[in-house]
Order: structure tokens, then C-alpha cells, then sequence
């Protein structure tokens, strides 16, 4: 945990969210009065939790309330991982975001995953695994796998909501709907050794 960050729980949040805000200015968006939604989850899950990290939020959605983030909820309540807390790797609402915006805000990403002290963290796509690696892994070959840890807990990678969600008319939703059942089953196991 950084030093910096002290105190309660609330207190710690508070001051985060105020170094965020600050550094969304510097960015060029500026809150003003607008809330800033930097997580969804229970406060009394810190330090027994997942933490899922997706990628940026929707600008034109409430935070956490977009077709994604209400599939990631319903997902977790249904393969019974109720105690999870999701924050976006970049959840200030501008236009587009790039890669460049995604790691210039790792560092908070960071100070997030320090105040709410997952035992395990499951990156969402390949946009969210740039908060932790260097180099890109390709979901298909790597999805369901230990990427990296971070601090000490494993970082797995896993497809975006989204990816659920879209449908071709080429695809065959069998096969999206096995690959969901398991990948979740396997994030299962994972929470249940961790996650008391």
C-alpha cells in the first residue's frame, strides 16, 4: 500500500479519487461536479475479493451500468463469485481512448488495485492487460492463464463481456456459450481456493 494513502478505507478512496480527478485534468477532462466511478463492488470484500479490470468504460452509459458491465455482474452472481469488486482500466469518460491513455493511467489503476487488495485479478481483454505487461498476449492462446501477478496475486487473462455479448451471423453461439462456461468454471476454482 502507498504510504500516501492513509487511513480508512473511505478516507483513502476519497483521497484517491481526488488525485484522479486531478489527473484527468491534467489529461484535459475536467470533472467539475460530476462523480467519478472509479469501482462497483462491496466495501466489505476488501482484502477478500476478485478484482475484475475491464476495458474503458462507456462514455455515453452510467459507469458500471452498460450492457458489458451488467453481463460481468450477472456472470459473476451466477457462477457464484459474489465477492468481486470491477474498475476499468481507464474510467474517465472521453471520446476515445487509446493505448498511450491506458498506460499513462496504469499507475492508478495500481493505486486501486492497492485500496481494495484483490486475492486475484482477471484482466478483460487485451486492452486491460497493458495495466500489468509489456508485451501483448493473444486472448485465444492465452485466455484463462496466469499473464503475470501483482503483488501477490496471479493476474489471469480473460475475453471481455463484450465478447459474450456480439453475435455474427456466421458464429455458432454453442461455441461462445461453451468458452464461457469454461472460462468461468475455471475463475471458479480459482476463487474458491483464494476467496474465503
Amino acid at each position: 500500500m502507498d504510504l500516501f494513502y492513509s487511513g480508512t478505507f473511505e478516507e483513502r478512496l476519497k483521497l484517491l479519487k481526488k488525485d484522479i480527478k486531478e489527473y484527468a485534468r491534467s489529461a484535459g477532462y475536467n470533472y467539475g461536479r460530476k462523480k467519478l466511478y472509479l469501482a462497483y463492488g462491496n466495501p466489505e470484500n476488501v482484502g477478500n475479493n476478485i478484482l475484475f479490470v475491464t476495458p474503458p468504460l462507456n462514455k455515453d452509459s452510467k459507469p458500471y451500468q452498460d450492457r458489458p458491465s451488467v453481463e460481468l455482474i450477472s456472470s459473476a452472481k451466477e457462477f457464484g463469485l459474489d465477492k468481486f469488486f470491477i474498475t476499468s482500466v481507464y474510467p474517465i469518460p472521453i471520446e476515445k481512448v487509446t493505448k498511450k491513455h491506458i498506460k499513462s493511467y496504469s499507475y492508478w489503476v495500481h493505486q486501486t488495485i492497492d485500496l481494495f487488495e484483490p486475492k486475484l485479478i482477471v484482466v478483460m481483454g487485451e486492452q486491460s492487460e497493458l495495466v500489468f505487461v509489456n508485451r501483448k498476449f493473444i486472448l485465444r492462446d492465452y485466455y484463462g492463464q496466469k499473464i503475470t501477478d501483482f503483488h501477490s496475486a496471479d493476474v489471469i487473462l480473460a475475453y471481455p463481456m463484450s465478447y459474450y455479448l456480439e453475435q455474427s451471423e456466421y458464429e455458432d453461439p454453442s461455441y461462445k456459450r461453451s468458452l464461457k462456461i469454461q472460462e468461468w468454471s475455471s475463475l471458479k476454482e480459482l476463487y474458491d481456493k483464494l476467496i474465503k
